[in-house]
């Protein structure tokens, strides 16, 4: 690996900027990756060799780390290009020293490009239209994370409401409800009882109090063996997936984003140039869902072995998203008789928007059912504790106790 200028600079040793170089070696930011397939396909358009293209993104890079004040300042400057450096100076050394084409040296960087963009670079790289090839590919990506970003927001505020409700109410269970418990035991007498509500909420709070350490074990526990087995469990993973398309409105939203993102995947493939059966078989594995990826699989591999006519046969014997009943079956037949991706594109943008009206419905309920049960959950423990001094004003007032 190529080391770098600034290497002896006493603000980052040289093992610190080959630890740098490794992680950006495995994975590459999402927007300095956009930013190079962007840039590249521009220079394409303009006449600008990919070779040339490389070699002059490396003197750039080698030009901004000179002239930073040390090279663990520019490798944490988030500035453009400060990211990208290491895998371009790889790059130019495999495509300009060792002869490489683009499509073979990318392929050397897998947590770079991932297979999708690989199949898109082979298939260009039979008729040299590189440029509308990573246009596609870059919308492609920023669709799907701006997707990624808006569930990511919409349940942020959902997830730091149950937080913080969480902290306080453990916080409530810990400090308040025992000093509730020694001011009314004093002012009740010992023979008086506490109302039923109450009772369960201060045998809640001895518990919690009493055995922290052992409901930390029995929430903790389960859920780290929970975690570390479905990382490590295929099966479990599955198994997962398919249940989480049970779910009413939830599983038909998964599979409404499934299927965009087969069609997307499968549409981009097809416009560069590759096979009908490799663009179905890599479209499949854009799939996130175990089960319908396994599906898209199997159809895919039916298709490729010949056992049906079209594709559209092969998914529907596959399972019932695919089925002759669904609109994916009659838009893909007819691409397969035509030939035209229109129809299918506009399937796929249709689907997007239904899917994105689920979402932000299925979002848009979250955040008040949220308020509304932990409204009721610190009401209920207010109650809790104010039943007692109604008693206890019955009491001093004559009454029934």
């Amino acid at each position: 690996m190529a080391s770098y200028p600034n290497a002896q600079k006493t603000s980052a040793t040289k093992a610190d900027i080959e630890a740098y170089e490794r992680r950006v070696m495995m994975e590459l930011p999402l927007t300095e990756l956009l930013r190079v397939l962007t840039r590249l396909a521009s220079n394409i358009e303009a006449g600008v060799g990919i070779a040339d293209f490389v070699r002059d993104e490396v003197k750039k890079y080698d030009l901004m780390e000179q002239t930073a004040p040390s090279s663990r300042a520019f490798m944490l400057s988030g500035r453009p290009g400060a990211a990208a450096g290491p895998f371009m100076r790889e790059m130019a050394h495999m495509m300009c020293d060792l002869g490489f084409d683009f499509s073979k040296a990318t392929a050397q960087f897998p947590g770079i490009f991932d297979q999708h963009l690989q199949a898109v670079l082979k298939a260009a790289e039979k008729t040299g239209d590189y440029a509308p090839v990573l246009r596609r590919y870059c919308d492609n990506l920023r669709q799907r994370q701006a997707t990624r970003d808006a569930i990511i927001n919409a349940l942020s505020y959902p997830v730091i409401v149950l937080a913080v409700a969480v902290t306080v109410i453990s916080l409530f269970m810990v400090m308040v409800v025992p000093a509730f418990k020694m001011i009314y035991a004093g002012l009740l007498g010992p023979n008086e009882q506490f109302p039923p509500l109450t009772e369960f909420v201060i045998g809640c709070s001895d518990f919690v109090v009493g055995h922290w350490a052992v409901l930390a074990l029995l929430v903790g526990l389960p859920l780290g063996g929970y975690l570390v087995a479905r990382k490590r469990n295929r099966n479990l993973r599955f198994t997962e997936d398919k249940l989480w398309l049970r779910i009413p409105v939830v599983g038909t939203l998964i599979a409404q984003l499934e299927m965009v993102n087969f069609l997307t995947t499968f549409i981009m493939l097809i416009r560069a140039g590759a096979i009908l059966t490799e663009s179905a078989e890599l479209a499949a594995d854009a799939i996130a869902n175990g089960e319908l990826r396994e599906a898209a699989q199997k159809g895919a591999d039916v298709f490729r072995m010949g056992h049906v006519s079209t594709l559209a046969k092969a998914l529907a014997t596959q399972d019932p998203i695919f089925s002759p009943a669904s609109s994916f079956y009659t838009e893909m037949t007819n691409f397969e008789q035509t030939g035209s991706l229109e129809n299918l594109e506009r399937y796929a943008e249709l689907l997007q928007h239904n899917a994105d009206q689920t979402r932000q419905r299925l979002l848009g309920l979250l955040t008040p059912v949220t308020i509304i049960f932990l409204s009721g959950l610190v009401g209920g423990l207010v109650v809790a504790l104010y039943l007692p001094l109604i008693q206890l004003i019955g009491k001093l007032a004559g009454g029934p106790h």
